[in-house]
């Protein structure tokens, strides 16, 4: 992102004004449970409920827990890379080990990292290499090429962050640069 344009926009979000007196992991935590992951997963999940006539229900999410969550150690929270320790350690003899210790879950993955190198890849570049995503202010476009080539080498797997860049661009050429929406 080009630095003078975050600098502009980095105290719209500033985890400073954040009360929660606890460690960095802690802080963290809280952060991702009340701003960022959290919210934005919850919102999710009742779009995709509402839609389906389906009553949903989220648990882990009682207060009580959380509470119960937030005043636990570190390391019952994170032990030996594991996440969950607390979770994992209590389902320790009824799960079966290679489900209890399992690290590879993830959620509704796509293979942006596969698509971004292969089928899309002559799609990307020429999004890329657009005037218009060139001579956006919110872009360092040689520090993006560079990543691009990191990620198509498989030095970084950085589909996640590529899709969202090249979302931004064509919701940009969309909504601002289109003479018909003209909504400067």
């Amino acid at each position: 992102m080009n630095p003078q344009f975050a600098a502009q926009f980095r105290q719209r979000f500033p985890d400073e004004d954040v009360t929660y007196a606890g460690n960095s992991f802690s802080k963290r935590l809280y952060l991702a449970m009340t701003r960022t992951s959290l919210p934005g997963l919850l919102h999710y999940e009742d779009r995709n409920s509402m839609a389906h006539s389906i009553e949903a229900r989220v648990p882990f999410l009682d207060y009580r827990l959380i509470e119960y969550a937030f005043s636990l150690p570190d390391d019952q929270k994170i032990k030996n890379g594991y996440t969950k320790a607390i979770l994992r350690d209590s389902m320790k003899g009824i799960l079966p080990e290679n489900i209890r210790m399992r690290t590879d879950k993830m959620g509704f993955v796509t293979p942006e990292r596969i698509w971004l190198s292969t089928d899309l890849k002559d799609w990307l570049d020429g999004i890329l290499n657009s005037s218009s995503f060139k001579g956006r202010e919110y872009f360092e476009p040689s520090q993006i090429m560079d990543l691009i080539a990191q990620h198509r080498t498989q030095q970084k797997d950085l589909g996640f962050t590529i899709w969202r860049w090249i979302n931004l661009e064509l919701w940009m050429t969309r909504m601002i640069d289109s003479p018909e929406l003209n909504l400067h």
